[in-house]
C-alpha cells in the first residue's frame, strides 16, 4: 500500500507540474498574442492615421476647388445678370427712341392725337428703363423723362417746335444708348 501512496503522490505532483507548465504556457501564449495584437493595432492605426491626413488633405483639396468653382460661377452670374440689364435698358432706350420718331412721323401726318399716345408711351417707357439704369444714367433718363412731358405740353400749341425738341430728345437717346 505504501507504494501506491507514493506512486499516487508523484502522480499529483507530476500532474500538478504539466498543470502549472500548462498555465505557464498559456501565460506566455497569451502575452505573445497580446504584443502581435498590439503591434497589428499600432500599425492599424498608425495606418488609419495616414488615411485620414490623406482624407482630410483631399476633402480640403476638394473643398478649395468647389469654392473656387462657386465663387467662379457667382462672378459669371452676376457679370451675366450685368449684361442682361444693359441690355434690357438699352433695348427699352431703343423702344422710347422707336416712339419718339413715330411721334415725329405723326406730327408730320398732322395726326397729334396719335403723337399725344405715342410720346405717353415713351415716358413709360423711359420710366422702365430708369429703373435698370445707375444713378448717373438715372438722372439723364429721368430729364429726358421731363423733356418729353414738356414737350407734350408744347405740342398743343406748336407742332413745329415740338418736332425740333423730338429731333434733340431722340438724339439725346440715342447718346444714352452708345454709353
Amino acid at each position: 500500500m505504501d507504494y501506491r501512496k507514493k506512486e499516487s503522490g508523484k502522480i499529483i505532483v507530476v500532474l500538478l507540474t504539466v498543470i502549472v507548465f500548462v498555465l505557464i504556457a498559456l501565460g506566455v501564449g497569451y502575452y505573445l498574442s497580446m504584443l502581435k495584437y498590439e503591434k497589428e493595432f499600432e500599425l492599424l492605426s498608425s495606418e488609419t492615421d495616414k488615411f485620414r491626413a490623406s482624407y482630410e488633405y483631399r476633402l480640403t483639396s476638394i473643398e478649395s476647388d468647389v469654392s473656387k468653382t462657386i465663387a467662379f460661377i457667382s462672378e459669371r452670374k452676376g457679370e451675366t445678370e450685368e449684361q442682361v440689364n444693359r441690355i434690357k435698358l438699352r433695348s427699352l432706350l431703343l423702344k422710347a427712341k422707336g416712339e419718339i420718331i413715330s411721334c415725329k412721323l405723326s406730327l408730320a401726318d398732322n395726326n397729334s392725337e396719335k403723337a399725344f399716345g405715342q410720346i405717353e408711351n415713351a415716358i413709360y417707357t423711359l420710366k422702365d428703363a430708369l429703373v435698370l439704369s445707375g444713378k448717373e444714367l438715372g438722372e439723364k433718363i429721368e430729364k429726358t423723362r421731363l423733356d418729353l412731358a414738356t414737350v407734350k405740353g408744347i405740342l398743343e400749341s406748336n407742332v413745329e417746335k415740338a418736332q425740333r425738341e423730338l429731333d434733340n430728345l431722340w438724339q439725346r437717346i440715342d447718346g444714352l444708348i452708345a454709353k
